[in-house]
Order: structure tokens, then C-alpha cells, then sequence
């Protein structure tokens, strides 16, 4: 058990506990207050706060009790009582008098004011005046129309056919980007809209070799990226005139350093005839992006010049 230290003196060992607070206190702190042991905090506070009478007062105390008590003589206080009922008597009656008057007061004013107003019936009416003659102005006969017959008929102009974007536009615009081969295009997936494809190109449905990204440009799809799905097959010599008609993108895609990348996807940033930049990107898990700078050679086509990693061809 765990030895407890008095309250109020904690270097002392405590030997009891406080009745009303529960402390532990020591043998000095320990007051009996009837059968219970308190602390002095608590004592004083059970103790009445009336301080008790002194001796001297207790003495003239009981002095005053053995005094034989003093009859009033009654004599003296058969007048003073009489008096007391006169003035009650006199603040009654004024206290009614003053009643009495309000309520006449009250009554006056209201006969008065309903004698001053004079009753509905005997308002003076005033004569009704004569309206003044009404002015007929003559109705003037509104102008009629001409019979529809008579009007030339002019019928509205024909409205201008608004091209919208389907399949076969999607279908064209890939072709349009390899017109040496013959590739066959299918539509893999595109908004609801049309508005955005994805095209297929390859030898085959079954063997695409290419995807592209259209977007929809008011008549016409406009490629916005080029993706190559798997090496393309042998090819024969190039004709200069028909390499002069190959894009960058699949310049860049069929070059050995950048062909062999992980899932590559390119994208055409710039182009103004003599220079372009390719947009590279590859391994889409954790995307990687660089550049690929390339410059036209007459009768030659694009050439690669270098890109954004330092690499020359």
C-alpha cells in the first residue's frame, strides 16, 4: 500500500483522513468536530460564521430579562390611535373625490366630441356636374393590303451545305498521308461527334502498321499525331519525288534510333518547308518526351539533323 503524506504538512505521514474532503492529514492537522475528524479547512467552514455573544453581552442580556416588562399607560395611546383613523378616514375620501373627478372627465370629453360630429345623413351634397359632350372624330378606313397574289414571290436562298464529319472523311484523310501505298484505313474508335478518330493503316485490317489522330477542321480531318504499332515490311527504293512527299513524323518513325523506342508516339510541333520538329514520346506508362529536328533537302526529302538529346544521326 502506498504511503500517504498529510496535506498540509507533505513531509509528514498522514494518520487519518478528512470526513468531508477525503484528504489524508497528519496527527497536528486533525480536528474533532462531534464524532467526525476534519481538517481546518473544513472545520471553518462547518463553523457558523455568527460570531458567538461575549460574556458582558450575555450579562446586560439577562439583566434586561429579569426586568419586570413595562404596560404602556393607555391614557397616552387612546388619543394617538384616534388620530391615526381621522387620517385614514381623510386620505380615503380624497383619494375617491379624485376618482371621482377623472371619471367625469373622461365622460365630458367623449359626449362632447360625439355632439361635434355631425351625422352622415345631413352632409351637404354638392350638385352633380353635366359631362362634357363627347367628340366624335371620324373613323378613318385603314388601307388594305393587297391581294397575296399580286406580290412578286420571292423565295429564300438556298443555304450552302454544311460538310459533316463521318467515316469516309476519317477513311480519306489517312490515306491522304500515304498516297505511294496501298494501305487499307479503318476507323478504330471516334467521338460521338466525329469531331475526333482514330484511324488504322496498314497492308491489312489485320496487320495495322500505323494509328492516327484526326481532328476535325470545318471540311476536312487534319492529323494531329502519328503513332507507328509495329516495324513497317521491306521496302523498295524511293523514288526523289516521292520522298519529297513524306512527312516528318514518318521520317522520324522509321529511323532505327527512334523506331525501337517503347510504345512511341510522334507528333508534328513545326513545320514551314525547309525545317521541322518531330514530338517524341514514348514508354506512355511513365511518359518521356523529347524532340527530333529535321531539315528538307531538295530532291531528297526530310533528313534528320539531330534532337533535344544531344544525338546526331
Amino acid at each position: 500500500m502506498t504511503e500517504q503524506f498529510c496535506r498540509n504538512h507533505p513531509d509528514r505521514s498522514a494518520t487519518a483522513k478528512c470526513s468531508v474532503c477525503g484528504r489524508p492529514i497528519c496527527e497536528e492537522c486533525q480536528r474533532e468536530f462531534g464524532d467526525r475528524l476534519l481538517c481546518p479547512q473544513c472545520l471553518l467552514a462547518a463553523q457558523p460564521t455568527t460570531p458567538l455573544p461575549t460574556e458582558s453581552e450575555v450579562a446586560a442580556f439577562m439583566a434586561d430579562a429579569e426586568q419586570p416588562p413595562v404596560e404602556p399607560s393607555t391614557g397616552e395611546s387612546a388619543p394617538q390611535s384616534s388620530l391615526n383613523i381621522l387620517w385614514g378616514v381623510v386620505a380615503f375620501l380624497a383619494v375617491l373625490v379624485v376618482g371621482c373627478l377623472i371619471v367625469i372627465v373622461v365622460l365630458f370629453g367623449r359626449v362632447r366630441k360625439v355632439t361635434l360630429e355631425p351625422p352622415a345623413s345631413t352632409a351637404v351634397s354638392q350638385p352633380l356636374q353635366p359631362l362634357p359632350p363627347l367628340e366624335t372624330q371620324p373613323v378613318q378606313a385603314e388601307p388594305t393590303a393587297p391581294p397575296a397574289s399580286e406580290e412578286p414571290s420571292e423565295e429564300p436562298a438556298a443555304a450552302e451545305p454544311v460538310i459533316q464529319p463521318d467515316s469516309g472523311y476519317a477513311v480519306a484523310a489517312g490515306r491522304r498521308l500515304f498516297p505511294d501505298e496501298k494501305f487499307r484505313a479503318q476507323v478504330s474508335k471516334h467521338s460521338a461527334d466525329w469531331q475526333t478518330a482514330t484511324v488504322l493503316l496498314g497492308p491489312s485490317a489485320a496487320e495495322p502498321l500505323y494509328r492516327l489522330e484526326l481532328e476535325w477542321r470545318l471540311d476536312h480531318y487534319e492529323v494531329t499525331s502519328v503513332r507507328i504499332i509495329q516495324p513497317p515490311p521491306s521496302r523498295s527504293p524511293v523514288t526523289p519525288a516521292a520522298e519529297e512527299q513524306r512527312r516528318p513524323v514518318t521520317v522520324v518513325g522509321e529511323a532505327p534510333q527512334y523506331g525501337q523506342l517503347p510504345d512511341p508516339e510522334y507528333k508534328e510541333t513545326f513545320n514551314d518547308g525547309e525545317k521541322a520538329t518531330v514530338e517524341v514520346t514514348y514508354d506512355l506508362a511513365d511518359p518521356k518526351v523529347f524532340e527530333v529536328y529535321l531539315r528538307r533537302v531538295p530532291g531528297q526529302g526530310w533528313h534528320i539533323t539531330g534532337d533535344s538529346l544531344g544525338g546526331v544521326p
